[in-house]
């Protein structure tokens, strides 16, 4: 888990997303799917990983960051909540592999918390998308 949490990115004005998910991993372990969509898009917002569309408009970092992490953890069910985002949302988090990344590592270091007890409809412990 070391090596995902520092493999989340290398820029120095990033590398602290990592360490931030690993510090509140047991809390977040815990959280709903939707808690975690914030506190990711809250994460990417402050650290300027995913500059916002609009300077405004926090739903553009909420959208990318949900949409990170159902293609982290549940990406059979993307393409049915997508719908027509798919294309549009798909081609932003390619620029943006920190965010990819910092999805991941929430997906995994979840399950590894919660011990990898998946419920029957879940890829991943913890991630059943309501």
């Amino acid at each position: 888990m070391t090596r995902l949490k520092e493999a989340v990115s290398r820029r120095r004005d990033e590398s602290a997303i990592g360490v931030v998910l690993e510090r509140d991993c047991a809390d977040l372990a815990t959280k709903t799917c939707r808690d975690r969509v914030e506190r990711l898009a809250s994460l990417i917002t402050r650290f300027h990983v995913l500059p916002p569309i609009s300077p405004t408009n926090n739903a553009d970092a909420r959208l990318h960051s949900e949409l990170a992490l159902r293609l982290a953890s549940n990406p059979a069910g993307v393409q049915a909540w997508a719908g027509d985002r798919l294309h549009t949302g798909l081609t932003r988090l390619m620029e943006s592999p920190t965010l990819m990344r910092a999805a991941r590592f929430l997906v995994l270091s979840t399950d590894r918390h919660l011990q990898s007890q998946a419920c029957f409809d879940e890829l991943y412990a913890g991630w059943e998308w309501r």
